[in-house]
């Protein structure tokens, strides 16, 4: 008995996610813009925010983290956070918003530190590889190709927990826009319908293309009608969600800073915020890298 009901149940999910691949597909066929919004629609309403309820049963740290991405998070001002290649308006004319579905968070020791503590730890760095003279070099300053690195050695030195939010949907809003979530299920037949598939082996997940170039181009060109989405720089994998994507966030232990590492399209950062009387203030925030 057990066996039959796990079957129907595989069934049934099977069922739901190819007929909301046949909406998709005939809506694009049909170049219809109401199907394709009914499709969008119903993502909407299949996965829904989180409620007060929720929110109130989660543990501190996890409704901290939720709190810093509502202070963090505005693909409407982007500049607020360092100017995108793109310009800073490339969601004003998009109808949904698509927000990550998991966010990995970090609880150390500290998270904030001065110049000066940052100067004597990658002096020991240096010294570490090696490298002689270093306690007689006057550095008053970091230099700016090193930081990232420093910065990784200072915050995976003395990690206390760490812990992932894999059913992520934080309650925020934007006027005239419509928010979904990026679950996996959402995430593939998107994928799928751009004219990808996926293959995974045992190291990692392969994307290839089963479509001509010119007919993945039409697709993306027709989901654009409402949503704004990007290929991936080195293969045939999407991006699919609406940036900023907010990949980790550290706390220090006392929970008054955080520090934030975020993807903006094809560029990434980091920022900090402190808590101030109760709220989540960003406080600076700079891109850092592009691919």
């Amino acid at each position: 008995m057990r066996k039959v009901i796990i079957m129907f149940l595989l069934c049934s999910s099977f069922n739901y996610s190819y007929s909301q691949f046949n909406i998709l597909e005939e809506a694009y066929k049909k170049k219809s813009e109401k199907k394709l919004e009914d499709f969008l629609d119903h993502w909407r309403k299949d996965i829904l925010p989180i409620s007060d309820k929720e929110y109130q049963a989660l543990l501190t740290t996890e409704k901290a983290v939720y709190d810093v991405f509502y202070a963090f998070y505005n693909p409407i001002d982007l500049q607020r956070i360092g100017s995108s290649e793109w310009g800073d308006t490339i969601y004003q004319n998009t109808k949904y918003i698509i927000i990550q579905h998991n966010l990995q968070y970090r609880v150390q020791n500290k998270v904030f530190y001065t110049e000066d503590e940052k100067i004597i730890i990658y002096k020991k760095l240096l010294k570490k590889e090696g490298q002689d003279g270093i306690d007689s070099l006057n550095l008053q300053k970091i230099p700016a190709f090193a930081e990232e690195r420093l910065m990784k050695e200072l915050l995976d030195k003395d990690i206390i927990s760490t812990d992932t939010i894999t059913n992520f949907r934080p309650n925020i809003s934007f006027r005239g826009k419509e928010v979904v979530y990026l679950s996996p299920s959402y995430n593939i037949e998107l994928t799928t319908f751009l004219g990808t598939r996926i293959k995974k082996n045992k190291e990692a997940l392969n994307y290839l293309y089963y479509l001509s170039d010119k007919e993945v181009a039409k697709r993306q060109c027709f989901l654009e009608k409402k949503i704004k989405i990007w290929r991936g720089h080195w293969g045939a994998y999407w991006q699919l969600l609406t940036y900023p994507q907010v990949y980790t966030i550290v706390f220090d232990k006392e929970m008054n800073y955080a520090k934030l590492f975020f993807r903006l399209v094809y560029q990434g950062g980091e920022a900090y915020l402190k808590k101030e009387n109760g709220r989540w203030n960003l406080i600076s925030s700079k891109l850092t890298w592009i691919e």
